[in-house]
C-alpha cells in the first residue's frame, strides 16, 4: 500500500504520485507542507476553483473571437 499525503489546499488524501511539491529525500524526510493537488480538476480547493472558472472564461472568450 502506497503512503498518502495531504493537499495543502484542499486537504485531500493522495498518493506521491498525484501531488506536486512533495520533499522525498534519500533520508526518509517527508515535507508535503507544500504539496498540492497535480491535476487541477481533482482538487477541492477554492484557488482550484477559481483557476478552473478563470480557464473557462478564457476559452469561452477565444471561441467568441472565432466565431466573430
Amino acid at each position: 500500500m502506497s503512503r498518502l499525503f495531504t493537499c495543502s489546499r484542499c486537504g485531500c488524501q493522495r498518493t506521491a504520485a498525484d501531488l506536486n511539491g512533495i520533499n522525498l529525500t534519500a533520508t526518509g524526510w517527508n515535507d508535503d507542507s507544500a504539496a498540492y493537488c497535480k491535476r487541477l480538476a481533482e482538487c477541492k480547493s477554492a484557488e482550484a476553483d477559481e483557476t478552473l472558472d478563470w480557464l473557462l472564461d478564457a476559452l469561452d472568450a477565444d471561441d467568441a473571437e472565432d466565431a466573430a
